[in-house]
């Protein structure tokens, strides 16, 4: 059975029983409970999921705002809640909240850089390239898993080119292809953990430079 704060529905009767058990878990776990629920709605991408996840990633922010574990996650996950409505603007916002609260909280840390970025070449917002090319070869040493370097030397790539240094732009794409072509993650247990299983067309086009 799982955990009560893991469910893939929101019915009234799903909601009632998961507000009860919060209500008697320890308050310092309430944020992370809140989070994890949020985390597994959003992932059936149902609209009525996707709101009441946005309902209970504010939650977090308002009613828990000393907990600094939580808050970059929310951030992140309310931008992952705007760009599923179309709402690109405001999941810039939110993701841009996330990086920063994560710069002043280095313990802290989610692929908001990576999603910020993405969005950023994406919608062709060239003024903030250059925070972009420092955020990413910041957070590269960091990187471990295959698709976020194959996304991270993607949007290099794709900045570079912009700025008509084809060398580099050529190197970053290189190293794109190489890390999207792995076939094992380099992990003893979990060999397929972190794979590009599909490339993403709209970064592949603008790294192609079409």
């Amino acid at each position: 059975m799982a955990d009560w704060y893991r469910r893939k529905t929101w019915s009234k009767d799903d909601e009632s029983d998961f507000l009860s058990r919060l209500d008697r878990a320890r308050k310092r776990s309430r944020a992370q409970y809140l989070r994890i629920q949020a985390t597994e709605l959003l992932e059936t991408e149902e609209p009525e999921n996707i709101e009441a996840a946005r309902s209970l990633l504010e939650r977090v922010l308002t009613e828990y705002p000393e907990n600094t574990s939580e808050r970059s996650s929310a951030f992140y996950s309310l931008g992952d809640v705007s760009r599923f409505k179309g709402d690109n603007v405001r999941a810039l916002s939110y993701y841009r909240a996330a990086v920063d609260f994560e710069a002043e909280n280095p313990s802290v840390q989610t692929n908001a850089f990576l999603s910020y970025s993405e969005l950023i070449v994406k919608d062709e917002h060239r003024e903030n390239y250059d925070f972009v090319e420092q955020l990413i070869h910041s957070r590269t040493p960091h990187m471990i898993l295959p698709i976020q370097k194959y996304k991270a030397f993607s949007i290099l790539s794709i900045i570079y080119r912009q700025k008509m240094d084809l060398e580099k732009a050529e190197y970053y794409a290189a190293l794109a292809d190489q890390n999207a072509a792995l076939e094992n993650s380099g992990f003893r247990y979990h060999k397929d953990l972190g794979l590009v299983e599909k490339r993403d067309a709209d970064l592949d086009r603008l790294v192609s430079g079409i």
